[in-house]
């Protein structure tokens, strides 16, 4: 019975973020999104996948394979399709206003 619970329980957690996915892909924006959400997800994932292994059981490794893969995808969206407002303030190529903006020389692209 509490396999079961935990199979039903696992489909609905493993498939709670897949249509915010296809928003994502379809509208080619992650404006709405939150980083620090998409990180405290993945390390609460690869947390339980962990565990999962610890246990030895194949529900939570299961479920927490395929969450991890959801989420790989939800990263590599986030990154393809987030704002690059440091690339259009400063009219340079994005890894150009991306070294700007580490060195903290910005400011000195805008002028």
């Amino acid at each position: 019975m509490w396999i079961l619970v935990g199979a039903v329980a696992a489909v609905l957690s493993t498939s709670a973020f897949i249509p915010q996915v296809l928003k994502m892909y379809r509208t080619k924006s992650v404006s709405d999104l939150s980083p620090i959400m998409l990180t405290q997800s993945l390390v609460s994932i690869l947390c339980w996948s962990a565990y999962g292994f610890h246990l030895k059981d194949p529900v939570i490794i299961a479920a927490n394979a395929v969450s991890t893969a959801v989420m790989a995808i939800a990263v590599l969206l986030f990154v393809r399709y987030r704002p690059r407002k440091a690339a259009a303030q400063a009219n340079v190529s994005t890894p150009v206003a991306v070294v700007a903006v580490v060195t903290g020389k910005a400011a000195a692209l805008q002028s």
